[in-house]
């Protein structure tokens, strides 16, 4: 029987190639989300799970596993999370879902958010282990986004906007996407360009919806480019028309995958000189180099 309480190298070590258990042996005896303590989201600074993620983008995962649980030890209780998703996907063993499920658990009841994060996951989609419960889903997002986690944030955001779970508060769930964004969340920039760009939002604003969505395309993000590309195009959200900057950026959301953005930018094109789409084009490959080495910047 799983015991929270035991260390995690042993559980790590062991369960990457243990074979998956029985399922009841996965079920909550109690309410995580009320159960655990103060809650620290420490992993963004974390010295040692840093360590740990590093040595696993290496492939170096039973190293990685050992640092993590020194991390673990150490207090940084996130590492928890990782090594539970280790297991999920199967990284250095086969996959066990129910071991990783255990892990979760025992890392959210030491304080990880992350990990509670995670459960809320699996709460909400009816994961192995986990009934579908909007409720407890909810509960454990909300508490997890206690830690300022930009994740759970969010996803408590998107339950208490659609009311999933509890009764709805829009506002309140704006309030949730703002911490979110504030912390780099794009998810909640792009949510945040729908709801103030609303006609039947209450505190309907566009030109700062439009600022998030510029937030979010400086990132990267293909709904945020797509978003910008727009608003350089018809002038609106406070940006001037360019025509140039807009067939640079459906560029970008195309390449990103974006629907539409491919006839968009070709529409795009059709208004401007066959000078100005190489130019477009160049400034397209300057944003890209610039984007991506904000990404690496990040990783660091």
């Amino acid at each position: 029987m799983f015991n929270p309480k035991r260390r995690l190298p042993a559980l790590a070590l062991a369960l990457l190639t243990m074979p998956a258990t029985s399922l009841a042996l996965a079920e909550s005896k109690k309410n995580v989300a009320e159960a655990a303590p103060a809650l620290t989201y420490t992993s963004a600074s974390a010295k040692g799970v840093s360590l740990a993620k590093g040595l696993v983008e290496k492939g170096q995962i039973a190293e990685a596993v050992k640092e993590f649980q020194k991390a673990y030890d150490a207090g940084e209780y996130d590492a928890g999370f990782y090594i539970a998703r280790l297991l999920e996907l199967g990284l250095g063993g086969s996959s066990d879902p129910v071991a990783a499920l255990r892990t979760y658990q025992a890392a959210a009841e030491k304080g990880s958010p992350m990990a509670l994060n995670r459960l809320g996951v699996m709460q909400y989609r009816g994961e192995v282990g986990q009934l579908q419960d909007f409720k407890a889903a909810r509960a454990s997002f909300c508490r997890a986004a206690e830690a300022q986690y930009p994740e759970a944030l969010y996803n408590c955001g998107d339950l208490t906007e659609k009311g999933l779970g509890g009764e709805p508060d829009i506002e309140a769930a704006a309030g949730l996407y703002q911490r979110a964004a504030e912390l780099g969340n794009v998810d909640a920039m792009n949510r945040l360009g729908e709801l103030l760009g609303r006609d039947d939002y209450p505190s309907k604003d566009v030109a700062r919806a439009f600022s998030y969505y510029k937030q979010s395309a400086e990132r990267g993000n293909a709904q945020g480019l797509f978003q910008l590309a727009l608003a350089l195009q018809s002038g609106k959200g406070g940006e001037t028309a360019d025509p140039v900057m807009a067939h640079v950026y459906f560029n970008l959301a195309s390449m990103a995958g974006y629907p539409g953005a491919a006839s968009q930018m070709a529409s795009a094109a059709k208004t401007l000189s066959a000078s100005e789409v190489e130019k477009a084009q160049g400034l397209a490959r300057e944003k890209l180099k610039a984007i991506q080495a904000q990404g690496t910047q990040g990783t660091q």
